[in-house]
């Protein structure tokens, strides 16, 4: 960062080790910097640009008074204040280690700061309690994701280490972080446990022993293959099974190899003992199909997270490195599938009842597909640090896959079945829902109908001499269609205006109804006071079912059943308006039913995601699909479908999402403006005084040419 120094202004504050160069125009002689009151000047260099100019330059250290002198006075002088630049802040957030049991990870909680920015951060473990015999000088270093170099950070990162030899084991830990100068500062040290994986087979326990052993050279390599040797003739899954027993013996025949280092041998040995115990335990439970797919997915998993160390390390996001990403990318989704079809076959031989599996594996192939776009996208846009939580998201889920059980499996089929009658709830009170819009629809019809009816026989009965009628009477053709946003020929006379009418030429207004639509009218109200009582017997259905499937019965159910009554009624009276204000709060209360079913599902834990799969109704990349109501585009129950839109303002609308009492044909463009009632029954009184004057045949021929235009379409 560059500053300029001005002698009427005071100047910043520096970082300590800031360097100041100085342009001096018009001496002869050279001019001298001095520091004075503190100010310490190092390594000062003078340099001379012509015979009339200098180049001073110097690094400050202190603050102070810093003066530029030349031929026996001072040429400027600035009073500076140096920042001492300290080493960086850093510390441990509550509860580092092993988030709890069965959980394999480990959680590292920290903050660091420094007032000039972070350049680097890392954890760095050391064994609590050295087993007999192991290096002292091993340790194990974590990075820390850092975007730019930020003057505070405060974030908790959940690595996966249990491959390391501490697995389980207590270890000491200390955060290191590096400021942009150069300076270390570290935190006091931190205790805890790492997390480490659970196997049940005794022959990969013991690998595990073996390999832990010599990882940390608490045993010679000629030791630990004698061991091995002893474990291949053991009883057992290695013994049993070709490929595990070949993988073995060539782990003994690489120890034994004198041409091999000690040190590539360790971390060759402790690599491929690694992958034997998993795959022993993997097959365990399952067979070869699904063990093959969890040694195909950890190996993708791998490459994708080197390709995306590479791309991190040398900054490269250009095209080949994001083909060569796709491609890892592309093995690692094909191997995940592999692994969901594994265990929906291993559900199937084991009498698991699940239902719809295909439905099962597509959702959790859908759920995976999400996350790697989105790794992508974050290794496109060089968010190295993002796509590794992707990938490290995409490991804990495929973990969880392979540590299924069959009695997971089984509370998976219970949890299915109540998703899937949780989804034929929601799609029911979607369905009652509409309907009842329906109703408010026809009610408030009837109503509009009702209120024109009115309108007009007020205006037909209007006296001429009086209100607004008699001064659309008297005014210009020309201005009337001003009124109306309209531009009137231009031939078209100003003082045209309509006549004076005798009240005998109005037709009488008749106060009588229509016999045949207050028939057609009651006939629609007793159809509708019949389909409100089919909805109020099909809500109290729904209620119980509910109720059955979840033990609670929501308050807003029985608000709706007493609305569509109030409704009912209402109807039967002939009473449109109190049965349209019936009908929107049965309305709001449905809407209130769908929230509070909804929020009685998670308190169920129906609506959870089973413990060793992805969550496959999460936020995603925003792509959607097709679903009933109430699930997520992947047609999984939704538990956030209908409360995305709490914080808008929902007053006054139904179910579907339209104002209540307004029909499917609404336009819903926010930019159209709708105009207000007043402004509507003006309109329609200019309209009525053009078509008085469009019936004087007395008027301009060229006045009714253009009025007969202007009316025709409607």
């Amino acid at each position: 960062m560059k500053v300029f120094l001005s002698p009427n202004r005071p100047a910043p504050q520096m970082q300590e080790g800031a360097r100041l160069t100085v342009i001096v125009n018009g001496m002869a002689s050279h001019p001298v910097l001095q520091g004075t009151h503190g100010m310490v000047v190092q390594d000062a260099k003078r340099q001379k640009l012509d015979p009339h100019s200098w180049k001073l330059e110097a690094t400050l250290t202190h603050s102070g008074l810093l003066r530029l002198t030349g031929r026996g006075r001072t040429l400027a002088s600035w009073s500076m204040t140096i920042l001492p630049d300290l080493a960086p802040q850093a510390a441990w957030g509550p509860s580092p280690g092993a988030p709890g049991k069965g959980d394999w990870h480990t959680r590292l909680p920290y903050t660091a700061s420094h007032a000039y920015g972070l350049s680097d951060m890392q954890v760095v473990l050391h064994a609590a309690h050295p087993a007999r015999g192991a290096n002292p000088k091993r340790e194990l270093s974590i990075p820390l994701p850092l975007t730019g170099h930020p003057k505070s950070v405060k974030n908790v990162i959940v690595p996966d280490l249990s491959e390391d030899p501490w697995a389980g084991q207590d270890v000491t830990g200390q955060i290191v972080a590096t400021a942009t100068s150069g300076h270390q500062g570290q935190s006091e040290p931190a205790t805890f446990k790492l997390g480490s994986r659970v196997f049940h087979s005794p022959i990969a326990r013991a690998i595990l022993d073996v390999r832990r052993r010599f990882a940390l050279e608490q045993e010679k390599r000629d030791d630990t293959a004698q061991d091995l040797e002893a474990l291949g003739e053991a009883p057992g899954p290695v013994r049993e099974h070709t490929g595990m027993f070949l993988n073995l013996t060539s782990i003994v025949a690489l120890l034994e190899n004198a041409d091999i280092d000690t040190q590539t041998a360790r971390t060759s040995a402790t690599n491929l003992l690694w992958d034997l115990a998993l795959d022993i335990e993997d097959r365990r439970t399952g067979d070869n199909a699904s063990a093959q797919a969890s040694i195909d997915v950890r190996a993708a998993q791998a490459d994708v997270a080197q390709k995306l160390a590479d791309m991190k390390r040398n900054g490269t996001h250009d095209q080949q490195a994001q083909e060569e990403l796709e491609q890892s990318l592309k093995a690692l989704q094909d191997a995940i599938a592999r692994k969901m079809q594994a265990l929906a076959d291993n559900a199937l031989r084991n009498h698991t009842a699940i239902p719809d599996l295909p439905g099962f594996s597509a959702a959790g192939n859908k759920a995976f597909d999400r996350l790697m776009k989105q790794l992508r996208a974050d290794a496109a846009n060089g968010r190295s640090g993002d796509a590794m939580q992707r990938l490290q998201e995409m490991e804990n889920a495929t973990e969880r896959m392979r540590n299924a059980t069959p009695q997971d499996l089984a509370a998976l089929a219970q949890q299915l079945q109540a998703q899937q009658k949780a989804r034929e709830q929601a799609a029911a009170l979607h369905d009652l829902a509409t309907k009842e819009s329906s109703l408010l629809d026809h009610a408030q019809s009837r109503l509009d109908e009702h209120v024109r009816a009115l309108s007009q026989q007020q205006r037909d009965l209007a006296d001429d001499g009086d209100g607004e009628a008699a001064e659309y009477a008297n005014l210009p053709t020309s201005e009337l269609l001003r009124r109306l946003g309209l531009s009137a020929p231009p031939n078209m006379g100003e003082g045209s205006t309509g006549p004076q009418p005798s009240s005998g030429n109005a037709p009488p207004p008749s106060g009588l109804p229509d016999p045949a639509k207050a028939e057609a009218q009651a006939s629609a109200r007793r159809t509708e006071r019949a389909t409100q009582h089919a909805l109020e017997q099909a809500l109290s259905e729904l209620k119980d079912e509910f109720k059955e499937l979840t033990g609670k019965t929501p308050d807003a159910f029985e608000q709706a059943r007493k609305s569509m009554a109030m409704a009912r009624k209402a109807l039967a009276d002939g009473d449109d308006a109190a049965a349209a204000s019936a009908e929107e709060k049965a309305l709001e209360a449905l809407r209130q039913s769908r929230k509070q079913m909804q929020d009685s599902m998670k308190g169920n834990g129906q609506n959870t995601t089973p413990s060793f799969l992805p969550s496959f109704g999460g936020s995603g990349d925003g792509s959607s699909g097709s679903g009933n109501a109430g699930e997520s585009g992947n047609g999984q129950p939704s538990d956030t479908a209908g409360e995305g839109g709490d914080d808008e303002d929902t007053t006054g609308k139904d179910p579907l999402g339209r104002k209540e009492g307004e029909g499917a044909d609404q336009n819903t463009d926010d930019s159209t403006h709708i105009p207000d009632t007043v402004a509507r029954q003006r309109a329609r009184e200019i309209e009525q005084e053009l078509r008085r004057r469009d019936s004087d045949r007395t008027r301009p021929q060229q006045e009714l040419e253009y009025l007969d235009r202007l009316l025709k379409p409607f």
